[in-house]
């Protein structure tokens, strides 16, 4: 399955923010850069503003579209990436907690993050409708029940 259409709105809305603030912050330093180095200022900014465009444009729309993740009886199978690729597979007796996480800008748009731990560490599942959130939970509560027969 793949995540919910608007997150990659999300992600990109995140992305500019970090964006503009370091740009921001960057600005701030250059107005306290003696004035014979300011060219050079000037370029790494504009490179950093260039890096951003791509990375607001392409980079993270194609990352969010590329990840997919699947439910079966056995687990669950993530894959991500667009640069380098990550595969992760979480038997189902092994998650122990399906957590929701739910920011401000997620939750203007009607996502939830899903937070899937096992012992160690754990793996999100960011941009998720709360219907997929419920039914992933049901799928994990079902594994770890008790067998009918035994």
């Amino acid at each position: 399955m793949q995540l919910a259409p608007k997150a990659v709105v999300v992600a990109v809305l995140r992305s500019a923010i970090l964006w503009a603030i370091l740009l921001i912050a960057a600005v701030g330093l250059v107005l306290g850069i003696p004035a014979m180095r300011i060219p050079i200022v000037f370029a790494v900014l504009g490179l950093a503003v260039v890096v951003a465009l791509i990375e607001l444009t392409w980079l993270t729309p194609a990352a969010v579209r590329s990840f997919r993740y699947s439910v079966s009886s056995d687990g669950i199978h993530t894959s991500e990436g667009v640069v380098f690729q990550r595969e992760n597979f979480l038997p189902m007796q092994q998650i122990l907690i399906v957590e929701r996480r739910q920011g401000p800008i997620m939750r203007s748009v009607g996502l939830v993050k899903v937070r899937l731990r096992v012992p160690g560490t754990y793996v999100d599942i960011d941009g998720v409708t709360d219907d997929a959130f419920i039914d992933l939970q049901r799928e994990v509560r079902s594994a770890h029940a008790p067998d009918a027969h035994g």
